[in-house]
């Protein structure tokens, strides 16, 4: 995920259907499928790009994490960061990101995804 688009995404990010809280703080859910070395690189790489767009865990950004690999698990992980009102879900790997988009289509919470193929 490169830079630019994770800050374009958070720079609108609210806890109201995808904008920012008052106080500036951010809830970003992450759901990443499988735990290998190229995936929890993605993971971390967003991160990096969350920081560089100026969100810094622990000062102005939360990260609401399923990394378990379960589908079920990741399933329900997805509902519940959009019952929640997450300001972003990024899905990590195809099946990930096929749960993410499911939970947020139709609705205002954005969704970005990276480590996807066809």
């Amino acid at each position: 995920v490169s830079v630019a688009m994770v800050a374009g995404f958070t720079a609108g990010c609210s806890s109201n259907g995808g904008s920012a809280s008052d106080d500036g703080k951010v809830t970003v859910g992450v759901i990443q499928y499988a735990n290998t070395r190229p995936v929890d690189n993605c993971y971390e790489g967003f991160k990096q790009g969350l920081e560089a767009g100026g969100f810094k865990e622990g000062e102005n950004l939360t990260i609401d994490s399923e990394r378990q690999g379960d589908v079920a698990n990741a399933d329900m992980a997805a509902k519940n960061m959009v019952s929640k009102k997450d300001n972003l879900i990024a899905g990590i790997a195809n099946t990930s990101s096929d749960v993410a988009y499911a939970a947020t289509k139709g609705g205002d919470i954005p969704m970005v995804f990276t480590a996807v193929s066809d």
